[in-house]
């Protein structure tokens, strides 16, 4: 006969075997597509592969020799990358520009020029304009190389600082005054063109160590070296590959879509969805007498209605409501098929349909 659950399955079943079926079929093509697109025909998919990557780097040092000695600064020793060097003892500083690449096989061409650049230039309000009074420049090298992997090209000058400082009051003399602010820097640039991991490459770098004269020293702010780096990529295609979850997730699908559909299919050809009327009452007046059942208590009846007037009631919520006007309770005998309120003189009485089993699906 089945329970009430198995019942209300049925009806849900019954009522909406279209959509049932529907979604059985929706699993089953997804089941099918995912098949065919994870182990007939996966597809495949582009990636990119770094092969080689390089960095092209152009830096400074600097260096003076001592040419007066002192008692800490012997005659021909040498003071390298110093923030600060002393004018008297050892006026004339030494730069090194290297410029060179590492990191992947290739070979660059590499053309260059440094040049002493003086000039007075105001502080531009902030706004980044600044405005340039006078510029003097002079070229202290060309230099050129071909350089391959770890190795550098090297631009080598000198500059006399305390020539500097005497041009600069030279011009400022010349001038009747001393605008803005004076700057003194030794400028590289540098054209590097060439091969580096199978393909051409054009690098374009300027680069600029500054000088600032003082009364008996002269200080030099190197700048951090300036690189570029570069990399070659390649694209390679591969067969799209997928994880367990999507591999056994489409035959899982089609399994559950099929078998769902044949049970289904076997089912409704025996009529095993069908649910009768008196199932449909019965199972209304089960959820009807569950929802009242605060106000019912099982037993027997015996005589107790014998000796009363019986008032039948069409319906049990009816006879609740009269158990709560006279402050009694519904008494049911099932063996009666029958639910009584006494009363008096009077049993007020509701008999369910012939056709409602009032005990089927009781929880």
């Amino acid at each position: 006969m089945g329970g009430r659950f198995e019942l209300k399955l049925r009806m849900v079943a019954d009522e909406y075997a279209i959509a049932v079926v529907a979604v059985l079929v929706a699993l089953t093509l997804a089941g099918g597509g995912l098949i065919y697109t994870t182990h007939v025909d996966p597809g495949t998919e582009t990636r990119e592969e770094v092969v080689a990557e390089w960095e092209t780097t152009g830096e400074y040092t600097h260096s003076a020799t001592i040419t007066n000695g002192t008692a800490v600064f012997p005659l021909g020793s040498t003071l390298s990358d110093r923030s600060v060097y002393y004018t008297r003892i050892a006026p004339i500083l030494d730069t090194d520009f290297a410029y060179g690449f590492s990191g992947a096989d290739g070979e660059l061409d590499v053309e260059g020029e440094t040049t002493l650049v003086i000039r007075s230039v105001d502080d531009g309000g902030g706004d980044g304009e600044r405005t340039e009074f006078w510029r003097q420049e002079e070229r202290l090298d060309t230099f050129s190389g071909t350089v391959t992997p770890g190795e550098t090209v090297t631009s080598t000058t000198s500059v006399n600082v305390s020539a500097v400082a005497a041009e600069i009051e030279t011009i400022q003399s010349e001038l009747g005054a001393s605008p803005g602010t004076t700057e003194v820097r030794v400028r590289t640039a540098v054209s590097a063109t060439g091969e580096i991991a199978g393909g051409s490459e054009s690098y374009q770098l300027t680069h600029a160590l500054t000088l600032e004269p003082g009364g008996g020293t002269y200080t030099v702010e190197t700048p951090g070296p300036a690189s570029e780096t570069g990399q070659r990529t390649r694209s390679f295609t591969t067969e799209q590959t997928y994880g367990l979850p999507r591999r056994a997730g489409g035959p899982a699908l089609l399994l559950v879509g099929l078998l769902g559909l044949a049970g289904f299919a076997a089912a409704s050809y025996r009529d095993v969805f069908e649910v009768t009327d008196a199932e449909r009452r019965s199972l209304n007046f089960a959820d009807r007498r569950e929802d009242l059942d605060d106000w019912i208590s099982g037993g027997s009846v015996g005589g107790l209605t014998d000796d009363r007037a019986p008032v039948q009631v069409d319906t049990l919520d009816g006879l609740v409501d009269i158990a709560i006007d006279t402050d009694e309770r519904v008494l049911e005998d099932v063996e009666r098929r029958g639910y009584y309120v006494p009363d008096g003189d009077i049993c007020y009485v509701y008999e369910p349909d012939p056709e409602i089993d009032i005990t089927r699906f009781r929880p």
